[in-house]
């Protein structure tokens, strides 16, 4: 832990003790106590979001000189830096104390505004003034209209851990190039839970707040990072840690929020924090409120949604915690892949277990078909029925070339800590699956974050209609190599990084018998895998031209990366 993180957690928790439409409607009196102000101005700058095809929402926080309950703040919107002239000028309140739609009436003086009536693929500047003040001038570009075929380029990044973020300079230097259209931050966007320090989230409002003031800091999240935000859109989405480590959201069945501990298999309440932290998060996210009702939904809480992008790409955005049910309680490895058994792997990895190691790992001997059972044929839900089936109705009628599913966590069978992911909720991933296949949906393409790993892979193997998945790794220093060597240290398995990526390799690599060190296990990998990188800090590139779509693996210095076993991280298709 440096003395910078040390010193700033300390003073937290002292602080904390335990055609634009202005979207602003004050909240009533609130009783909780005002935090220090600091200087007058703009100290997170000016943050973008959501961009469409005529317009994006804008949205900046305002320190005013006092502790009062609005502030006046103009928008101002232009085609140059110079705002000469002004294209759009628009009156808006920031407010103090949120109102009751926390994405249209944030509260933490932050003013929002819809921007709409703009061109298509164009670049705009825009700033904000309040009490003899002037903001940073922030930008960005409208997408193209659905019909325009021209090149599209986004970012995709996720998972802002143990700061500062490495790979800050090189996502600012992508976006200098001038060609992104906005960049796709999905999921773990702040982490309530610092594991990295060994703390739990605080429960008050002003402790989920400081998360996204942090990210705006340069002192935090490092200088290049933060010039992200002025520079292009984001689009947003959540994972667990905006809230607690893997909680689970229960609306689907009308529960409040629990959050399961995977060794002991207890659960907790913590609907207080949901509700502290989706309020934060939604302060913080510029999002498009125009969204279509969806009958079962509410509308102030809904995260899902989809945007056309040109006229060959189609991206929807998945919430996979709201809805969500419980995770099943299980070891680390509950199912092994067909033809391998728990004796077999073991002498297959060179590894020997204490029998409550085997137990942490597999299980209790004898377990493995309740096991089974209760993955792969119990009923859960991730989506909710009324998000599931407005996927399925998108997809249905989505006309673009590429369809960009955006998915906080992996689709793609990996066998390990498979409860809280996709495979976890198996009957449902396999109707995802079938849908798309059984429809003939093509160019289906997953783009998941959650692992802190960069992976490409194809979701169903051996399908005529390939679905693929690209993972992008932590925007923070705390990669998956590093965790699983942490908690190898803890159960006594040396270089278990090292252990764990040939086992993964060996159950979905394609089987090469002239390389024996690339190969998958024969008869018992999936074939699935193109590439596989545990230890380096990595984002998305995705670019679609005409019918081909690029997306490649990069790491801090910008570069393509080549994984451990030789291969690029890079997805050309079609293939």
């Amino acid at each position: 832990m440096s003395s910078l993180r040390s010193r700033r957690f300390f003073l937290q928790l002292l602080m904390f003790g335990g055609g634009a439409a202005a979207l602003a409607a004050c909240g009533g009196n609130s009783s909780s106590s005002i935090p220090p102000l600091g200087e007058p101005g703009f100290p997170q700058g000016v943050f973008a979001g959501d961009p469409t095809a005529e317009g994006a929402v804008l949205s900046t926080r305002v320190v005013p000189a006092s502790s009062v309950d609005t502030v006046p703040v103009t928008l101002q919107v232009a085609e140059n830096a110079e705002f000469s002239p002004i294209l759009q000028q628009v009156s808006l309140t920031a407010c103090r104390v949120a109102g009751r739609n926390y994405r249209t009436e944030p509260g933490d003086y932050i003013a929002r505004a819809v921007v709409t009536g703009l061109r298509p693929a164009q670049r705009y500047f825009y700033r904000f003034v309040s009490e003899g003040l002037t903001s940073p001038v922030g930008q960005f570009r409208t997408l193209p209209a659905a019909g325009d075929g021209r090149p599209i380029r986004f970012l995709h990044i996720s998972c802002a851990n143990e700061p500062p973020f490495p790979i800050g300079a090189a996502l600012l230097a992508e976006v200098n190039r001038g060609d992104i259209d906005f960049i796709s931050f999905n999921g773990d966007t702040v982490y309530a839970d610092r594991f990295w320090l060994g703390l739990d989230p605080i429960g008050n409002l002003e402790f989920y707040r400081s998360l996204y003031r942090d990210q705006r800091d340069p002192n935090y999240a490092g200088r290049e990072f933060v010039q992200l935000f002025g520079r292009t859109a984001f689009v947003v989405n959540w994972d667990d840690h905006e809230v607690i480590d893997n909680y689970s959201g229960q609306k689907a069945r009308g529960g409040r929020a629990t959050q399961l501990n995977d060794t002991t298999g207890q659960t907790r309440d913590v609907e207080d924090l949901r509700v502290l932290g989706y309020q934060a998060f939604f302060e913080y996210s510029p999002m498009n409120p125009n969204l279509t009702d969806v009958p079962g939904v509410d509308s102030r809480d809904r995260l899902f949604r989809s945007f056309r992008y040109g006229a060959n790409a189609e991206v929807f955005i998945l919430d996979l915690r709201q809805y969500r049910d419980l995770a099943a309680v299980t070891p680390i490895l509950p199912i092994l892949p067909p033809g391998l058994t728990r004796q077999r792997f073991l002498e297959l990895a060179g590894i020997r277990l204490t029998p409550e190691q085997e137990t942490l790992f597999f299980g209790p001997p004898g377990s493995e078909q309740a096991l089974f059972n209760l993955l792969r044929r119990t009923p859960r839900t991730l989506l909710g029925e009324p998000q599931k089936q407005w996927l399925f109705n998108g997809l249905r009628n989505s006309t673009a070339t590429y369809k960009f599913i955006v998915s906080e966590f992996p689709i793609t069978v990996t066998y390990f800590r498979s409860n809280d992911v996709w495979e976890g909720y198996w009957l449902e991933r396999q109707e995802v699956i079938d849908f798309i296949e059984s429809n003939n949906i093509r160019n289906v393409v997953f783009l998941t974050g959650n692992n802190h790993a960069g992976f490409i892979g194809q979701v169903n193997p051996g399908s005529s209609n390939p679905i693929w998945e690209v993972w992008t790794g932590p925007t923070g220093r705390s990669v998956t190599a590093l965790s699983i060597d942490e908690e190898g240290n803890r159960l006594g398995i040396p270089n278990a990084s090292r252990l764990y990526y040939r086992i993964v390799n060996g159950f979905l690599a394609p089987v090469n018998p002239a390389n024996p060190e690339v190969s998958g296990i024969p008869g018992v990998t999936t074939g699935n895998l193109r590439f596989l990188e545990l230890a380096v800090p990595n984002y998305n590139v995705i670019e679609v031209s005409g019918s081909r779509c690029t997306i490649q693996i990069k790491g801090p210095t910008g570069s393509v990366l080549t994984d451990p076993l030789g291969r690029r991280g890079e997805l050309i298709l079609p293939q």
